[in-house]
C-alpha cells in the first residue's frame, strides 16, 4: 500500500488491516484522506501510528467512522502529532477495520497539514484571516 498514490485501477481491500511505513516529523500535524464504498456495514476504522520495530508501542490512535454505499465517499482525519516515543525514529502507518469488516478503500494520501488560511466572518459581518 504506498500511501502517497496508488495506481489508478487497485483498490486495497481493507478486511482486518493494513499498514504502511511513513516519514513523519514530531509536533507536526498530517492529513489522511481517502475514497471509500461497499463497507459491509457502518464501523469505525481505526487509525494508527506506530513504532516501525515493535507495533505494540503505539504513537497515536484515532478512527474514522464509514458507510455502507455502493457509491465512492470521501473521508479525511488530521493526525496530531505531538513527541516522539523514546528512542522510536521510525513509524508506520495503519488502518484496521476491525474483526468481521471489510472496505474497499481508494485515493489514500497522507500528508504534512500545510498552513493555510481561514477566513472567519463575524456576526457583526466583520472578517478575520
Amino acid at each position: 500500500m504506498n500511501l502517497e498514490t496508488l495506481t489508478p485501477l487497485k483498490v486495497l481491500k481493507l478486511n482486518i488491516w493494513a499498514y504502511q511505513s511513513v516519514k513523519i516529523s514530531e509536533n507536526t500535524s498530517y492529513i489522511l484522506k481517502f475514497k471509500a464504498k461497499n463497507a459491509s456495514s457502518d464501523f469505525d476504522i481505526l487509525v494508527y501510528l506506530r513504532n516501525l520495530k515493535n507495533r505494540s508501542d503505539t504513537l497515536v490512535t484515532s478512527s474514522v467512522s464509514v458507510s455502507t454505499g455502493t457509491d465512492w465517499k470521501e473521508y479525511s482525519l488530521v493526525i496530531n502529532v505531538g513527541s516522539f516515543l523514546e528512542g522510536v525514529t521510525d513509524y508506520v502507518l495503519g488502518l484496521d477495520a476491525g474483526s468481521g469488516n471489510s472496505v474497499l478503500i481508494d485515493d489514500i494520501s497522507f500528508k504534512k497539514v500545510e498552513n493555510y488560511i481561514v477566513n472567519v466572518v463575524a456576526e457583526d459581518g466583520g472578517t478575520a484571516t
